[in-house]
């Protein structure tokens, strides 16, 4: 993963800036916005690239024709090798960032520490 991203997606994790949401890269309920921990890292790659958030498909935004797991061109920027984060950590146990938010029910500052040790 490339470093300076990491380091990004980290530190926005532990922000408290996002509330967290799952099963959705973003969700919009009126004036309420959650996102995955991938969302995040969409959100991060719009500011930097001034990418645009798509329009609703209910309340789900999509992000670059995506709803629910990174987009090829974020995955490549992150230098990440799978649209869902996936990963062997604790032990060796195989998992992907994606479940850890949304099957798992991780913090996002239990996924940034995840994504600290084991990226």
């Amino acid at each position: 993963m490339d470093p300076k991203v990491k380091e990004k997606w980290i530190k926005a994790l532990r922000s408290g800036e996002y509330e967290q949401g799952t099963h959705a890269l973003k969700t919009k309920e009126g004036d309420k916005v959650t996102y995955c921990c991938l969302g995040v890292l969409c959100e991060i790659y719009r500011e930097e690239n001034g990418k645009r958030w798509g329009k609703p498909t209910n309340q789900y935004p999509t992000f670059m024709k995506e709803m629910s797991v990174l987009p090829k061109k974020v995955m490549e920027w992150a230098g990440l090798d799978t649209p869902t984060g996936e990963i062997t950590y604790k032990n060796g146990k195989f998992t992907a960032l994606i479940n850890l938010n949304d099957e798992e029910g991780k913090s996002f500052k239990q996924i940034a520490n995840v994504i600290e040790k084991y990226f």
